[in-house]
């Protein structure tokens, strides 16, 4: 055989072991998607669909195929993905598609729906704007797209305060309660829907003067209250958010915020009364989450920085009028 056949043979050998190899580590590549699609899937149908409800099982069952297709998405934003990235709009095409038939298959009445909600479509983006400012949707998302955030939100509040959950999950609970506080969190500080300004600045907290943004925000405290205060899931908002210095120091500053809006807007609107019921709640319960802040800041528990903010914001000129105001009331009822 001569040099150059010998050399071509030779060559072409290497080819066909590199195209070998590389099928290989393809097929490897794609068995490992494969099982780690399998896992998550069997997983989550011991957790959802094994002992579900014969109503709710062929709803759950599309439902999960969502929920894989959701780890993937959650995945790329913890790697630095936005949820607007139009990279991932195959991901959350088919965990759309899903998502969709199954809501359609749950009972008209079922509070699940608020539930597959709050963890399919509403934490990837809850997950981003983690690591950004608070109350910033507005600048990070634009108007349209934050708009429609916050009204998911509050359909899916007021579903679960209409509606209750038709069996014990403890699994679901759990997450349930911890997805709600991370929702009902964005609510209150992005209420103001400003793309130039985040919660707290002058241009987001001139909203409130719109009297329909002090009625949305007074239901919207109503509806989270409530569900903190259900007894279906005091155990789970005592593990999930007070049993944490962190998340308790959330949980309440989340009601307390939400409280200094509402009054704010009633007071600059002129509807604030003193013989009113729900602006009497208004003011005890205020006072009930500013005494919870200031136990916290007295504990010294929390990292210097959270210390230092709830010092400010029960400090603020706003939270110093309110109680002027609600003050006055309190000595008029008490004088009577």
């Amino acid at each position: 055989m001569e040099i150059g056949n010998l050399k071509s043979v030779l060559d072409e050998n290497k080819n066909v072991k590199k195209k070998s190899i590389l099928k290989r580590i393809v097929t490897t590549i794609f068995i490992l998607f494969l099982l780690i699609n399998i896992f998550f899937y069997i997983g989550f149908y011991n957790n959802y669909v094994r002992k579900a409800p014969a109503n709710l099982k062929e709803a759950r069952s599309d439902l999960i195929i969502a929920h894989v297709f959701s780890m993937y998405e959650v995945l790329f934003v913890r790697f630095g993905l936005s949820v607007q990235n139009p990279i991932l709009k195959p991901i959350q095409d088919s965990k759309n598609y899903f998502y969709n038939k199954g809501i359609s298959l749950l009972p008209k009445n079922n509070a699940e729906k608020a539930y597959w909600y709050y963890l399919l479509q509403f934490y990837p983006i809850g997950l981003e704007s983690s690591s950004k400012e608070r109350g910033s949707f507005g600048k990070n998302y634009g108007v349209k797209f934050t708009k429609d955030i916050l009204n998911n939100i509050f359909i899916n509040m007021d579903i679960l305060n209409r509606n209750d959950m038709t069996y014990d999950n403890k699994y679901i609970k759990d997450k349930l309660v911890w997805s709600y506080f991370n929702a009902y969190e964005e609510m209150v500080h992005n209420f103001h829907i400003s793309p130039n300004a985040r919660f707290l600045e002058l241009e987001a907290m001139v909203k409130v003067r719109d009297k329909r943004v002090g009625e949305r925000m007074l239901l919207v405290y109503k509806m989270a209250k409530a569900f903190y205060s259900n007894p279906k899931y005091k155990n789970e908002v005592k593990n999930e958010l007070l049993s944490n210095h962190r998340m308790k120091k959330e949980h309440y500053k989340a009601l307390f915020d939400n409280i200094m809006i509402v009054m704010a807007s009633r007071m600059h609107n002129e509807i604030f009364l003193c013989t009113n019921i729900d602006d009497q709640l208004l003011i005890k319960d205020m006072k009930l989450y500013k005494n919870k802040l200031q136990e916290m800041i007295y504990e010294n528990k929390l990292k210097e920085a959270d210390i230092k903010h709830l010092k400010y914001l029960i400090n603020i000129k706003l939270i110093k009028l309110i109680e002027k105001i609600s003050g006055k009331c309190e000595e008029g009822l008490g004088n009577e």
